[in-house]
């Protein structure tokens, strides 16, 4: 599978007054990106070339397709860009290059040479795309991901820890609240994708739990887990 990560800039409403307020600005163009470009744009894309599929939120589009043909699969890329650089032409919506980039998902060992051109602009490679904050390696083994969010994680347990005492602080059901309002949402963003994780990449995820539940029921930090 091959995925083209774009930065699209949709089209702003003009204005007749020079002074425009901000936020009144965004909240605009927003508007129309939702109700009007994500709609005709994704649908465009999707019937101009069958293969592709698209998703948009905000101004984040991302293009992909699936084929054991990699010849095949960067052509059906190309076509898809060519499609949507028509598309932001006539709409007057940009695509920022510089901010596009593209990553191919495989299992092989063997090194696929692929080109990605959007507007004579050569797209830029990676092995570990981000989308929606969620980095995406190529063979899909969330272990750069999994470190980012453990390494978020731990930083608001320093939160739960100075609010955590056997004596003089918060009960445990204020100290639980803590956790499943303002750390374990960190865990679960995008952990529905972990099933291709490995166990030791999950297990960091456990200890910061782990962490936590001592800080809770106020226990040393040397406690075994089973026996708590």
């Amino acid at each position: 599978m091959c995925v083209a990560l774009l930065s699209w800039f949709p089209p702003f409403y003009t204005y007749t007054l020079e002074v425009q307020k901000p936020a009144l600005h965004f909240q605009v163009n927003r508007e129309y990106l939702n109700e009007r470009s994500e709609k005709y744009c994704k649908s465009f894309i999707d019937n101009a070339v069958p293969e592709i599929n698209s998703l948009l939120y905000a101004d984040d589009l991302v293009l992909w397709s699936t084929s054991s043909d990699i010849p095949k699969l960067e052509s059906t890329l190309n076509s898809a860009l060519m499609t949507l650089a028509n598309w932001s032409l006539e709409n007057d919506s940009k695509v920022n290059p510089n901010k596009t980039n593209f990553e191919l998902f495989t299992l092989s060992i063997k090194k696929h040479n692929i080109n990605l051109v959007y507007n004579k602009n050569a797209l830029l490679r990676t092995n570990c795309a981000t989308y929606l904050g969620i980095s995406l390696d190529s063979r899909l083994t969330w272990t750069k991901y999994i470190a980012k969010v453990v390494e978020n994680a731990t930083s608001r347990l320093s939160l739960l820890k100075r609010i955590a005492g056997v004596k003089w602080g918060s009960s445990q059901s204020v100290l639980t609240s803590t956790f499943t309002s303002y750390i374990r949402p960190v865990i679960d963003y995008g952990s529905e994708l972990f099933v291709t994780a490995s166990d030791s990449a999950l297990s960091k995820l456990d200890i910061v739990q782990n962490k936590a539940l001592r800080f809770i029921i106020g226990v040393n930090t040397l406690t075994p887990i089973n026996t708590m």
